[in-house]
């Protein structure tokens, strides 16, 4: 799965390519935004 990355600002986001779906979203400091479920 593709997936792409871009930097802006201090913050970083990723995205999948297929289906443009967001998975990750980070701060200056590296700490993650977007909620990720787990078990």
């Amino acid at each position: 799965m593709e997936q792409v990355t871009l930097h802006a600002d201090g913050i970083s986001a990723t995205v999948v390519g297929q289906g443009a779906e967001l998975v990750s979203l980070r701060d200056g400091d590296g700490t993650e935004l977007l909620w990720q479920a787990g078990p």
